[in-house]
């Protein structure tokens, strides 16, 4: 699979996304004032899971097993078939005779 233009423009729009959602909840803390407790835990855990999900999956997609697996694919495509080996049914079998 070929990843064109739209793939990578939708994964630089999830990632930018990604940064400017970090960029805005931190402006708007320092605006504000820092979330005190239980707020603080779950606006970091939020941002936290976005970003990973955002940035991990995007990453791995280009530069991971997809990534791998065309590449195999690629190889197996341009490679020279090796020459069949002979199988057991297709050679013919020696009689042994015993000797009395």
């Amino acid at each position: 699979m070929r990843r064109g233009t739209y793939v990578q423009s939708i994964a630089a729009l999830i990632v930018i996304g990604a940064w400017v959602l970090d960029f805005r909840v931190v402006d708007f803390m320092l605006r504000n004032g820092l979330p005190t407790g239980a707020d603080s835990v779950l606006l970091g855990t939020i941002l936290t899971a976005w970003n990973g999900a955002a940035t991990g999956v995007i990453v791995s997609f280009f530069f991971g097993r997809s990534s791998d697996s065309d590449r195999k694919t690629e190889i197996l495509a341009n490679a020279t078939p090796a020459a069949a080996a002979p199988t057991a049914a297709a050679t013919p079998p020696t009689s042994q005779t015993q000797t009395p």
